[in-house]
């Protein structure tokens, strides 16, 4: 590769950049950066190479200022942890954080907790035999329930999850979401009073509005 002449490092086997832990953009050459798709261990997604390319213009930027190195880093650096991801199949599937096995992988399996629900969507309900319906989880860390992932599976997952990344960038958890009055009727607003955990093993099935 015509990196190795720069002295750039990258994986052998992936033919990827390698970043820095700090700065992921950042290869081991001070003045050499990578976005996108060729950077090792980064989400191949559009959005994530655009908005990783705005926030290294900004640190490039105000390193010709007067900022402080570790402020720049603090305040212009990607979150690749948080990045809410859809399948657009017929009743849309969306999730941000961890997934279940994920999470029990990284605290262990007794320091998490996983609530859960399944419910019919009310504009699907007037139809009895109608079979679709929608699926939530909400993983929290133990004791804090600092909420680490949520799953979403149902109408609009898409414009759903976007306002969850968001909360959950911000250090969002069980008791806030439980505090919220949600949008009625929606879906949605059963993810703000899940109350039964996988772990009891009760029924999660909603059979009332």
């Amino acid at each position: 590769m015509k990196v190795d002449k720069a002295g750039v490092k990258y994986d052998p086997k992936s033919k990827k950049i390698i970043g820095r832990a700090e700065e992921k953009e950042r290869t081991n050459v001070d003045h050499i950066y990578a976005v996108g798709d060729i950077l090792e261990g980064v989400p191949e997604l559009m959005p994530v190479a655009q908005k990783s390319g705005r926030l290294l213009a900004h640190r490039l930027k105000h390193r010709f200022d007067s900022t402080p190195e570790r402020t720049i880093l603090d305040l212009y650096s990607t979150d690749y942890n948080h990045i809410p991801t859809t399948v657009f199949s017929p009743i849309e599937y969306s999730y941000v954080g961890l997934s279940e096995e994920e999470a029990a992988n990284k605290h262990g399996e007794a320091n998490i907790e996983v609530y859960h629900k399944e419910t019919t969507p009310l504009q699907y309900s007037i139809y009895s035999q109608n079979s679709k319906v929608a699926y939530m989880k909400v993983i929290c860390e133990k004791p804090s329930e600092r909420v680490i992932g949520i799953h979403y599976y149902g109408p609009a997952a898409d414009d759903v999850i976007n306002g969850f990344a968001v909360a959950m960038k911000l250090g969002v958890t069980k008791r806030h979401l439980d505090s919220v009055i949600a949008v009625h009727p929606s879906t949605s607003e059963d993810l703000f009073n899940l109350d039964v955990t996988k772990r009891s093993g009760e029924e999660f099935r909603k059979t009332e509005c």
